[in-house]
């Protein structure tokens, strides 16, 4: 008897230490993703190469949006229209589009490009949401299964701009995928480069 309690006891020992014991970095998963529940980044592409291709116009898309917008604004400062008035121009549409004809064109570029990049995340997510749910645990009223939609969606568009999940698509993409990542290059170090850029020519047309 005083065996089987000793037993016993080592027993819940072990399953204490295991509990409080830290999960390897690896170890960790997802709910709802295939392979144990771990992410893993094809999940989040539809097959072929023509999705992969898509995420990645989107992200140039998407990256475009910094080195737009410090431009612009440099075109702004420099032709003095770097002004809390002129920005509240562009509340509105009508505004919005004369502004395309204006010093601020760079800005409202800019503005679209980050609103395109958005949509076009969401929209090339939306089909991955329609086969999300196992069978038997999506919501039953038809408001419901459309709201768990646009939030699976919001979800596997975040996923979807991961370095991981761009690596996939890449890959899958071929050699129109490696052309693509290096233009998302070229866009990610022309960002820091058109913010000092906007820096040394507001602060050289300050001093001078």
């Amino acid at each position: 008897m005083a065996v089987e309690e000793a037993g016993e006891r080592a027993s819940a020992a072990e399953a204490r230490g295991a509990r409080g014991a830290r999960r390897p970095r690896d170890e960790y998963v997802f709910v709802g993703t295939p392979a144990g529940g771990r992410i893993r980044p094809e999940t989040f592409l539809r097959p072929g190469a023509l999705d992969p291709a898509a995420l990645l116009v989107a992200r140039i898309v998407r990256r475009s949006f910094y080195p737009a917008l410090f431009v612009g604004l440099t075109i702004a400062w420099v032709t003095g229209t770097f002004t809390a008035e002129t920005f509240d121009l562009l509340n509105s549409p009508g505004e919005y589009i004369a502004a395309l004809l204006s010093p601020l064109v760079g800005i409202a570029i800019a503005i679209a490009l980050r609103f395109l990049g958005i949509v076009l995340g969401f929209v090339l997510a939306f089909p991955l949401a329609s086969s999300a749910w196992a069978t038997g645990t999506a919501a039953t009223s038809r408001l419901r299964r459309t709201f768990d939609r646009i939030n699976v969606t919001s979800a596997y568009a975040a996923i979807r701009w991961t370095w991981a999940v761009q690596q996939e698509a890449a890959a899958r993409a071929g050699s129109v995928g490696r052309q693509l990542v290096r233009v998302e290059l070229v866009l990610r170090v022309l960002t820091p480069v058109s913010v000092v850029a906007f820096l040394v020519v507001a602060t050289v047309t300050v001093s001078g």
